[in-house]
């Protein structure tokens, strides 16, 4: 019963998704579509859809930062989950029960890791030094 009550997500497009992945690297919502789609020219109601798009099914919404505080909050204070589950016992009668679960803590660190991997992105810097210095001169062994 649960199963039929739980409203599932179409499917994204792949320009959809890679245009979010560009977004979330830091381009522009508009010029993200241009390069995905290879049109100078998107309209402003492609922009607007993919901005819903956007809010709708990435990791920074205030909804999803919240939850991975609060799982990480429950982490951190050695906290299992408690579901209450209903299961059908042999008489044919309803029996409700909570089930408390455990999971590896490695996996929800991990979700939550990525979460806040794109919500305050570390910085990361590329330096190319090329200096070319001989520490010690040649130039009379290579002038024999």
């Amino acid at each position: 019963m649960a199963a039929e009550s739980i409203k599932k997500l179409p499917k994204l497009q792949t320009k959809t998704k890679n245009a979010i992945e560009l977004v979330n690297q830091g381009i522009p919502e508009a010029q993200a579509l241009q390069m995905v789609n290879g049109n100078k020219q998107i309209s402003n109601v492609a922009i607007h859809k993919f901005k819903h798009k956007l809010i709708k099914y990435s990791l920074k919404t205030p909804g999803t930062v919240k939850k991975a505080k609060s799982q990480l909050d429950r982490i951190l204070s050695a906290q299992p989950r408690e579901v209450k589950q209903q299961k059908l016992g042999k008489d044919g009668q309803v029996i409700e029960y909570i089930e408390t679960i455990a999971p590896p803590d490695s996996v929800i660190m991990s979700a939550v890791q990525s979460v806040y991997d794109r919500y305050e992105p570390a910085v990361q810097q590329n330096l190319n030094v090329s200096v070319t210095v001989d520490p010690i001169d040649l130039g009379d062994y290579l002038n024999r």
